[in-house]
C-alpha cells in the first residue's frame, strides 16, 4: 500500500505537467505540523527560505522536537526537497501563537511553489487533549483562530501577486475553509481552491452563508472511511472518502491515507459508526443550546481522558475498562445528554472489533432521544476574539 511517502518518490512532474492535487495538500499540511521556529521568517520579517535549506540532519531535528511523529515527517521534508516537483518550494509567514486566555492556538506558514501560494494551517494531533479543541470547533464559530486565519490569509495575499491556494489537516482544515470564505473579497477572487482535510464541520449559518455559496465549488474536502473529527459535529461540506490503512479513530492520521496512480485511492461510502455521526448524532447535536452543546462536548472529553495515556495511540489492550468507568461516573447528566455520549461512545468502540479486545459485557440498547428544533445558532463572544486579534503580527493596521 502507498501513502503520501510513496508518493513523494513516485510523482516527479511539475505542477504544470500534472496538476495540483488533493495529494499534494496534504503533503503541505502535513508540513505545517513542524516547528519552524528560528528557521523560516515570521509574518513580520522579509523574504521566503528554499525547502532544501531544511532537509539537512540539523534542521530536521530541530523541525520535529515537538513532534509525535518525527521520523515520518523527517522523511516527508527529505523526499519533499529532493523531488523535483516540490524542489523549487519555499517558506515564509510562519507563525505560532498561543493565548492562554483565549485557550486558543493558531499556527500558519505559507509556501511559494510553481506560480501560487499555498497558506497551510496547522491541526491538532491524536492527542485527547487536542480532539477537545476539535469538537469546540465544530459548534463554536467564530473562533479567535478563525478569525486570525482570515486575517492571516488577507496579509499572505498582500504579500504575493500569484493565485492562492489554502488548507490543512483537522483544525487546519476547518480554519482553512473559514478564511477562504470570510477573508476580504479582494482576497478570495484570488482563491483558485481550498482543501479540508478530515476538518471538523460547521454550525448552520456558515454553509448558508453568501460567501460558502460563492466559494463552494473551489472547496475540497477529504476524509477516511471511519472519520470522526471530519464529520463533528453539525453540517458538513461535500467531500471525497478516502481509504485508510488504520482503523478508528487513528484513520486521522495522514500517513495512513491511500494513494494509487498519484491520488487518493476512493472508497464509495463511510462506514456505519461514520454514517451514525454523520446522521443521527449530529441532527441531535443541532438542537442543542451553546450550554448543553459545551456540557456534552466536556462529558465526551472526559470519556476520553479515562483511557490510559495522552492519546489514542498509549491505549493499551484493556482501554475501555476505564472508559467504562467514566461513562459510569457521568449519569449525574440528564438523561438524554447521557443515553446520547453512551450511545455514541458504544458505537465509537464497535469500530475497534476487529484491532482490540472487547469487554466481555453487551451495551444496553438505546434510541436517541426525539430530535427537537434548534434553539438557536451558537457564536463565539466578539470582545474575546477582537483581543485576540489586536495580538496578531500580521493584522492590517487599523483593523
Amino acid at each position: 500500500m502507498a501513502n503520501i511517502l510513496d508518493y513523494l518518490q513516485e510523482v516527479t512532474e511539475s505542477f504544470s505537467e500534472r496538476p495540483f492535487s488533493e495529494v499534494d495538500s496534504l503533503i503541505l499540511s502535513q508540513l505545517s505540523y513542524l516547528d519552524f521556529a528560528g528557521l523560516v521568517p515570521g509574518p513580520e520579517e522579509e523574504g521566503f527560505v528554499p525547502l532544501g535549506k531544511l532537509a539537512g540532519e540539523e534542521a530536521i531535528a530541530s523541525l520535529t522536537k515537538h513532534d509525535r511523529v518525527p521520523e515520518l515527517d523527517g522523511e516527508l521534508v527529505r523526499r519533499a526537497a529532493a523531488n523535483p516537483r516540490f524542489g523549487e518550494l519555499r517558506l515564509g509567514g510562519y507563525v505560532n501563537i498561543i493565548d492562554k486566555e483565549a485557550e486558543e492556538q493558531f499556527s500558519a506558514v505559507t509556501f511559494l511553489l510553481d506560480g501560487f501560494a499555498y497558506a497551510a494551517y496547522r491541526g491538532t494531533d491524536a492527542s485527547y487533549v487536542a480532539w477537545k479543541e476539535d469538537f469546540n470547533l465544530a459548534f463554536l464559530s467564530p473562533v479567535p483562530s478563525q478569525l486570525a486565519g482570515a486575517a492571516y490569509l488577507d496579509w499572505a495575499a498582500e504579500h504575493v501577486s500569484c493565485p492562492l491556494r489554502a488548507g490543512g489537516h483537522s483544525k487546519g482544515g476547518n480554519i482553512a475553509v473559514y478564511s477562504s470564505l470570510f477573508c476580504a473579497p479582494e482576497t478570495r477572487k484570488r482563491i483558485t481552491d481550498f482543501y479540508s482535510h478530515d476538518g471538523p464541520g460547521f454550525p448552520e449559518g456558515v454553509l448558508q452563508s453568501p460567501e460558502f455559496a460563492e466559494m463552494k465549488n473551489r472547496l475540497h474536502k477529504t476524509i477516511p472511511q471511519s472519520s470522526l473529527v471530519g464529520l463533528l459535529l453539525q453540517h458538513q461540506e461535500a467531500c471525497r472518502i478516502v481509504r485508510s490503512d488504520q482503523f478508528w479513530i487513528l484513520q486521522h492520521d495522514p500517513f495512513s491515507w491511500q494513494v494509487a496512480d498519484g491520488s487518493f485511492e476512493a472508497v464509495e461510502s463511510l462506514s456505519y459508526g461514520a454514517r451514525f455521526l454523520d446522521q443521527s448524532l449530529n441532527a441531535w447535536i443541532a438542537s442543542l443550546s451553546p450550554e448543553e452543546l459545551s456540557a456534552f462536548a466536556d462529558a465526551l472529553y472526559r470519556v476520553l481522558c479515562a483511557l490510559p495515556g495522552e492519546s489514542f495511540s498509549d491505549a493499551p489492550e484493556q482501554w475501555w475498562k476505564a472508559a467504562w468507568e467514566t461513562l459510569n461516573g457521568l449519569r449525574g447528566l440528564d438523561k438524554e445528554t447521557y443515553a446520547c455520549i453512551l450511545h455514541t461512545v458504544s458505537s465509537l468502540f464497535s469500530l475497534a472489533r476487529s484491532s482490540l479486545t472487547l469487554p466481555s459485557f453487551s451495551l444496553p440498547e438505546l434510541k436517541l432521544p426525539e430530535i427537537p428544533a434548534p434553539k438557536r445558532s451558537t457564536a463565539f463572544p466578539p470582545p474575546f476574539g477582537e483581543a485576540f486579534l489586536q495580538k496578531l503580527p500580521f493584522r492590517k493596521t487599523g483593523e
